[in-house]
């Protein structure tokens, strides 16, 4: 049997170890473009899978795109996984040794120069297959747009209508108003005549009226300078530079009397002041009038003193002389006859008063009409109405039957010893008294003269110097 070699066969084998050779020799650079191709691929498929996962409403058409993407992305991961061996001998580092690159040369050249052009083939068919899925969703999305385009231009035509609907009615509104703001104009000027004219009318009273009220002043002013002229200069004589001195005499009643007057003009006025009450009936012309300061009651007032500005001064008339008779038929303070059926108050009520005291219908003053003695001095008193030389002051109030015990003051036994009015008014402050009793009329019943300078004698009787209500 013999082998016999041809031409043919001569040159198979020579353009076989020239394909050899010349992949042995471009397998780095096949093989780097091949894996440099691959990866791009594999980027863009993760980036169409995640565009295809964002999508929110999924077709059939998204549903084929996903799977020819799983579908060649699991390939190609498969296909890279495959070659990944040949990095290190023919990649872009190689690190391997001389014969591990010859050997993997070689064998890229005989085995995977097939798988890669293959894979190659599979990739641009489903390349091609991707484009269309993709050129439908694009038309898709493109003719939804158009649909959404055209229904918003049919809001922008009816929103346009509208605005113009309303620019019509605003020039209508316009054409109006023009018309009004003509007529305001025309009508203005009117007005503006009218109250120019009513305003000048009352500025012309105005400027008479104050022309008036001008000449007016002008004699008003010439007069009062003719007066001043005319007038004489003040008396300083009669002009008073300090404090008037303050009289109270026994109803409460206080009046200012020049310090300058002196005690004899003072004494003068106080009697005149004293008469026109009705209680200044009896005082004798010789005016025994007592009076003293109410802040010292203990240094009398003298014709001869002076009177300081600023004080009080209290005057106690003295009534004139009357018989026992009288006392025991009228009322020592008003003159008033007493009748028979005066109040009469048990001697158990009060010690040491009398059980015989009446009290005045008109003026409602309780006094004794009891002669009694002294004991202190063991005289007795026919002439008077009053038990003077008492060592009690007693304080009464109106409804004697209201109390038990009388509220008595003592006194000491010197005939010249003066009570001070103020210690009474303590005492009716302490008095414990039914609040609720509004109608009590308090009164202070002095049975004894209390003004320093008072006759002693049994025939002179004092006004009382105060009275509470």
């Amino acid at each position: 049997m013999s082998f016999g070699i041809s031409v043919g066969d001569l040159t198979v084998i020579s353009k076989l170890v020239v394909d050899i050779t010349g992949s042995f020799k471009s397998a780095p650079s096949e093989y780097q473009s091949l894996l440099h191709e691959l990866q791009t691929f594999s980027k863009i498929i993760d980036h169409l899978k995640n565009i295809s996962l964002a999508c929110s409403t999924p077709d059939d058409t998204q549903e084929l795109l996903r799977n020819a993407l799983a579908s060649c992305h699991a390939k190609l991961e498969a296909f890279l996984a495959s070659i990944k061996m040949y990095d290190s001998s023919i990649g872009a580092d190689p690190k391997a040794n001389a014969f591990k690159k010859s050997l993997h040369k070689f064998r890229w050249g005989l085995e995977e120069q097939g798988e890669a052009r293959k894979m190659q083939e599979f990739l641009c068919r489903y390349t091609v297959v991707i484009n269309n899925l993709l050129q439908k969703l694009s038309v898709d999305a493109i003719s939804t747009g158009l649909s959404t385009l055209a229904t918003g231009q049919k809001r922008i035509e009816g929103v346009v209508d509208d605005t113009h609907s309303s620019v019509s009615v605003v020039q209508s509104t316009v054409t109006r108003q023009e018309g009004m703001l003509s007529a305001m104009s025309l009508s203005i000027p009117n007005m503006i005549y009218a109250i120019a004219r009513d305003f000048r009318v009352n500025w012309e009273r105005l400027v008479q009226m104050v022309g008036t009220v001008n000449e007016t002043t002008e004699h008003i002013y010439a007069i009062l300078v003719q007066i001043r002229d005319s007038s004489a200069s003040i008396d300083t004589r009669h002009t008073w530079f300090q404090d008037p001195v303050v009289i109270e005499y026994p109803f409460g009643i206080k009046f200012p009397v020049p310090s300058e007057y002196g005690c004899t003009l003072m004494g003068a006025v106080v009697f005149h002041k004293f008469m026109e009450n009705e209680y200044g009936k009896g005082v004798n012309e010789d005016r025994i009038i007592e009076m003293f300061y109410s802040d010292d009651p203990d240094i009398p007032i003298k014709k001869t003193c002076p009177l300081l500005p600023g004080r009080t001064i209290i005057a106690a008339p003295v009534p004139y002389h009357r018989p026992f008779e009288y006392w025991t038929k009228y009322c020592p303070t008003c003159h008033m006859e007493l009748d028979d059926v005066s109040l009469r108050i048990p001697e158990s009520a009060f010690s040491n008063v009398p059980d015989y005291r009446t009290e005045c219908n008109n003026c409602g003053l309780y006094f004794d009409r009891m002669r009694s003695g002294n004991k202190a001095t063991g005289t007795e008193v026919h002439s008077v109405g009053f038990e003077l030389m008492s060592p009690q002051i007693y304080v009464h109030l109106r409804y004697l039957r209201k109390i038990r015990t009388p509220i008595s003051l003592s006194r000491t036994d010197d005939e010249q010893s003066v009570q001070d009015p103020r210690e009474v008014v303590d005492l009716l402050k302490s008095c414990r008294v039914n609040r609720t009793e509004e109608s009590l009329l308090m009164k202070t019943i002095f049975t004894r003269p209390l003004a320093i300078g008072c006759h002693r004698s049994p025939e002179c009787v004092t006004v009382p110097l105060l009275a509470f209500v």
